[in-house]
């Protein structure tokens, strides 16, 4: 019975450690500042991630892909974001323009808004 309880007792301490962190971290994601920065397109990539796993699973690999771009900031800071479909099918490798992002959340690129010197 002491045996039960300690176990008992363990497991609500691992679960509300994990329910903790998740709280942080969600906390410091909304926490980040939106930043709106003059930025290239250096390389675009499509990704499959873990598609040995969701073969395992029976998802199909070729429905699965994640599309990321390299930005080069005006200042030189390099980003490797991810974004939409959409958005990675209608910008190039050297479009420069206005890239806003959250951390490295890309939220957007506009790129009538380039005044690179």
């Amino acid at each position: 019975m002491d045996e039960l309880i300690l176990s008992l007792s363990l497991g609500v301490f691992v679960v509300a450690f994990v329910i903790l962190i998740i709280v942080q971290t969600v906390k410091s994601i909304r926490n980040m500042k939106k930043r709106t920065v003059q930025a290239e397109v250096m390389t675009k990539e499509i990704k499959r991630p873990y598609s040995k796993a969701l073969a395992k699973a029976g998802v199909s690999g070729s429905s699965w892909f994640e599309f990321y771009a390299v930005f080069r900031t005006e200042k030189g800071k390099k980003l490797e974001l991810q974004m939409p479909k959409e958005i990675y099918d209608e910008i190039t490798e050297g479009d420069k323009g206005q890239l806003t992002y959250k951390g490295y959340y890309f939220i957007s690129f506009d790129r009538n808004s380039a005044f690179f010197v």
